[in-house]
């Protein structure tokens, strides 16, 4: 009997090894295979996993998102690529769109979110509210899963683009008082301009001083089931005040829209909020000059009659010296698009095709983004006992630890005497880029950009109480 056991166990060890040996030899293949997206091959973005079953091969390719443009071109490629590979007579590949393994906040209702996108304006009147909601809708014709949330607590002014007054957020069936958005075309929509069945008063109508608006600008985000979304579209309010400030203190925001028009003054306080968006770590990815010219109805010809407009030097001033430019699409003013607003069918108005071409632009900037963020490895905590704030960057060579005092951290943003005793009640990393802080003298909300955090550290030069954490030490 023992005799017989031997050639079987070697049997199964020669399957094993030949089993491993297609294996590798179908990833080998894949390496010739590039994500456009990306401009790196499948293996090395880690988008394929290889199963084995006697002599066929299974190959699951993970997109990311569902609005990949070159999904069933990847596919296409990977087929071909295992086409004549030995020992298989039959190979699968399926697509999956399962993100990057995050979300981009911890509430129950945002746990299936895998991106967030702020569609920003520093000055009212610019047309913001109508170019996030086309984007959102021509997000989704290319197969994404989308959702808006009117973030305009003093304002909120979808519901009336979209023909939607009185529309209610029903209770969800997940319960904890969660609500549901309402869906129109294919995209999902949150407003203080909608009613809400835990809502004792119309919150929307209700003036609100600032921290009061950030805070409800959090409920409603919070509150929301949004199920499953590869974008969320943040219809910011004008200006740089509360709101934004609690939005990006609370979910991580992989980039911002910016809206503006040809306007000198328009441009002059798109560039306040370029500062703000480089204090809170959020990349600019697009800026959109809006209203920029407008065409004789007889002869054709395209006048300008709000000026040149300064839009690319905008996305110029924008990006740091690690950052792509942000794209740059011009619009010009729309009779069409004006009237559906006023009828309330922006929902129905085809989009211009810098719209089109700003949501593709999204897809492939939020990817790339969400891509490098993976390999970017962060911890932030406050150490009581040496009362430092201790960033924690995570490599293959172990980790290395920056300390701050908190007095510094607070000496470099705000003006005037820092208590001796300030220290953090609350530290918190918002994704890969930012970390938000409430301070002891009841600051809250105090969003920092995780380089300029260690980039003060550097100036600084105080290596604090610690030391460099090597492996396992």
């Amino acid at each position: 009997m023992r005799a017989a056991v031997a050639p079987l166990r070697r049997l199964a060890a020669r399957h094993h090894r030949c089993q491993s040996t297609v294996v590798e030899q179908a990833r080998a293949l894949l390496r010739g295979v590039e994500d456009p997206l990306l401009g790196r091959d499948v293996i090395t973005t880690d988008c394929v996993s290889i199963d084995q079953r006697d002599n066929n091969l299974r190959v699951t390719l993970d997109v990311r998102t569902a609005a990949h443009p070159h999904a069933h071109k990847i596919a296409e490629r990977c087929r071909d690529a295992l086409e004549h590979l030995r020992g298989v007579e039959e190979i699968t590949i399926s697509l999956q769109a399962n993100g990057f393994g995050r979300s981009i906040g911890r509430p129950a209702g945002l746990a299936s979110v895998r991106s967030a996108v702020a569609v920003a304006s520093c000055k009212g009147g610019v047309g913001k509210s109508t170019i996030c909601t086309q984007t959102a809708f021509a997000l989704a014709s290319k197969g994404a899963r989308v959702g808006v949330v009117d973030a305009d607590v003093h304002g909120p002014s979808i519901p009336t683009q979209l023909n939607l007054e009185g529309a209610t957020m029903e209770p969800s069936p997940a319960g904890g008082r969660l609500v549901l958005p309402v869906e129109h075309n294919g995209v999902r929509f949150a407003s203080f301009g909608f009613k809400r069945p835990h809502s004792s008063t119309d919150e929307g109508v209700i003036a609100m001083r600032g921290p009061v608006a950030g805070a409800a600008a959090r409920r409603l985000l919070n509150a929301t089931d949004w199920g499953e979304l590869d974008y969320l579209l943040v219809d910011l309010p004008p200006g740089i005040g509360d709101v934004t400030l609690a939005v990006a203190a609370e979910i991580a925001i992989d980039g911002a829209i910016v809206i503006t028009t040809p306007s000198k003054l328009a441009q002059a306080d798109v560039v306040k909020g370029l500062a703000l968006h480089r204090e809170l770590g959020i990349p600019t990815l697009a800026v959109v000059e809006n209203f920029a010219s407008v065409s004789c109805p007889e002869c054709g010809t395209s006048h300008r009659p709000l000026g040149v407009g300064h839009a690319a030097e905008l996305a110029a001033l924008s990006a740091s010296a690690d950052e792509d430019l942000p794209g740059v699409f011009i619009l010009p003013m729309d009779a069409a698009l004006a009237d559906a607003n006023e009828r309330g069918l922006v929902g129905e108005a085809p989009p211009h095709a810098s719209i089109d071409a700003l949501a593709s632009s999204i897809i492939r900037k939020v990817y790339a983004y969400q891509h490098a963020m993976v390999n970017r490895q962060l911890d932030v905590l406050y150490d009581k006992n040496v009362q430092r704030v201790v960033l924690r960057r995570f490599t293959e060579q172990g980790a290395a630890e920056t300390f701050l005092k908190p007095q510094d951290v607070v000496a470099a943003r705000r003006t005037g005497d820092v208590p001796a005793d300030l220290s953090p009640t609350r530290v918190a990393l918002v994704g890969n880029k930012s970390v938000v802080f409430d301070w002891s003298d009841r600051v809250r909300d105090d969003v920092y950009a995780v380089d300029d955090l260690l980039a003060l550290a550097e100036r600084l030069s105080s290596p604090g109480p610690g030391r460099a954490v090597r492996g396992n030490d």
